[in-house]
């Protein structure tokens, strides 16, 4: 019903024309119940007028005083109101094409010159009548479906309520049963990393054992060639000393007198051949580097049948330097391409342990230190005690942890070296070895400078008699981390 009382009224068209005899002219032209004809006689007046009324289309002259058609069409267009109003030009005496170039450029949808033909102006105005009519059509059905939407908008609202409450139940039961889930998944996350630590130690303390039982065997096997070596090297240092004595024996009584110079000479070449002065002389200092080098081999085989006990769980009271040194010797091939060793041991009495599996915690800061530097630097080992614990510090010349790193270093299988280059288990196996003992492990690194490793144990009540007072140097401080 409203669409149809909006469009029976009639069509407004704005007549602009400072000459009234023209306006007159338009309108009979225009004759027509179904328009509604406005008639302005200046620019000022019609552009008061569209700004308070919506016309179809504007019928606009082009000479005028004051404010001419281009004027008037510039500022209608200018305006957000009127900027898509319909102007027609009409005019007189200006129907050259630079004029009706104008007349276009500044928004006009024809420009039309008199004499003007009447059924022609009457089909283009019919035609921008009805675009004018079905504009206000589409207005009202846009009004009709804000109105529609505004009331389902209503009608949503007010069912809103029951919604919000159904979701924020929702909310709640899903909050809390997710809450459950997270919940559930730590503990069970929890469960398989105290799991899955347990058991890769347990490999490798298996590992480590039946490594353990191949170095007994080993170290077995090659302590008897050992004693063979040693026993026969001291026979042969006592049969070259002999064959020495009996070579200047002859030499002392050798009657040159009783040789032909044939046989002299031949005496001399054999003598020349065989290099026996270089011998004398060089003889012995073979025999003493084979023994020297034969001690060592006691050495390691002696510290490789230690560290194969690591079976034995008996706490005992033990010297941890004596555990360093061990720990050196096994690993010293590892080392002595990569760094050299500054020993600077302290004060440190006699400490219960297992002192096997304290080996290996050496053993793994070595080999970390080591693999930490990439060129050829230093390690130094020093030791010390402070208050009631004794201390262990290893410090390389390394390339340091990134601090993002520092936190997980001690975790299971956190590593950054290369595929194949390790598991990550060392560091965490040495943390939880000392753990066992009470202690704990500091570590202090500057990234590109080196780390340091400080290693703390528990001194047992009536060892520290033992011990001589701590050096001023175990004062360093270090930032601890577990």
């Amino acid at each position: 019903m409203a669409t149809s009382e909006k469009t029976e009224r009639k069509i407004p068209i704005l007549l602009v024309d400072d000459r009234p005899a023209n306006v007159i002219a338009l309108e009979l032209i225009l004759n027509d119940p179904a328009y509604e004809i406005v008639k302005a006689y200046s620019g000022n007046e019609a552009l008061r007028l569209v700004l308070k009324q919506d016309f179809a289309l504007v019928l606009l002259d082009v000479q005028m005083p004051d404010m001419n058609g281009y004027e008037t069409a510039e500022l209608m267009r200018a305006n957000p109101k009127t900027r898509h109003l319909p102007i027609i030009f009409v005019t007189a005496g200006m129907s050259e094409p630079l004029h009706v170039f104008k007349g276009y450029e500044t928004g006009a949808v024809d420009y039309l010159v008199k004499p003007l033909e009447p059924q022609l102006l009457r089909s283009k105005v019919k035609v921008l009548c009805e675009l004018f009519v079905q504009r206000q059509q589409l207005e009202l059905h846009e009004r009709d479906l804000e109105a529609l939407v505004q009331v389902r908008t209503e009608a949503l609202r007010e069912s809103e309520g029951e919604l919000k409450r159904y979701r924020e139940h929702l909310e709640q039961l899903v909050e809390q049963r997710t809450k459950q889930l997270l919940e559930a998944n730590a503990q069970l996350q929890e469960s398989n990393r105290k799991l899955q630590e347990a058991h890769d130690h347990l490999l490798q303390s298996e590992k480590m054992a039946s490594i353990g039982q191949l170095a007994a065997g080993v170290a077995h096997e090659i302590n008897n060639p050992i004693g063979f070596v040693n026993s026969n090297l001291s026979s042969l240092d006592d049969y070259v000393r002999g064959l020495l004595r009996v070579i200047e024996a002859y030499e002392s009584q050798e009657d040159l007198a009783a040789y032909s110079p044939e046989q002299l000479r031949r005496i001399e070449a054999v003598k020349e051949e065989a290099e026996l002065d270089f011998i004398r002389n060089d003889v012995f200092k073979l025999l003493v580097e084979s023994r020297e080098g034969m001690q060592r081999v006691k050495r390691i085989v002696h510290d490789l049948k230690n560290f194969s006990q690591l079976g034995a769980p008996e706490w005992q009271l033990a010297d941890l330097h004596s555990s360093l040194d061990s720990a050196l010797n096994l690993v010293s091939n590892e080392i002595k391409s990569k760094a050299k060793v500054i020993k600077k041991y302290g004060a440190l009495p006699p400490v219960v342990c297992l002192p096997l599996e304290l080996s290996q915690v050496f053993a793994a800061m070595l080999v970390n230190a080591a693999q930490a530097i990439p060129a050829f630097g230093e390690i130094r080992i020093r030791t010390g005690m402070e208050g009631d614990q004794g201390w262990i510090e290893f410090s390389d010349t390394g390339c340091g942890i990134p601090p993002e790193n520092l936190k997980r270093i001690f975790d299971p299988f956190f590593t950054t070296r290369p595929v194949g280059q390790g598991i990550g288990l060392g560091l965490s196996l040495a943390y939880s070895i000392v753990q066992k003992h009470g202690g704990r492990i500091d570590v202090d690194s500057l990234f590109g400078g080196g780390t340091t490793f400080r290693i703390w144990l528990p001194l047992r009540k009536g060892l520290q008699e033992a011990a001589a007072p701590s050096t001023a140097e175990a004062n360093e401080p270090l930032s601890k981390l577990r």
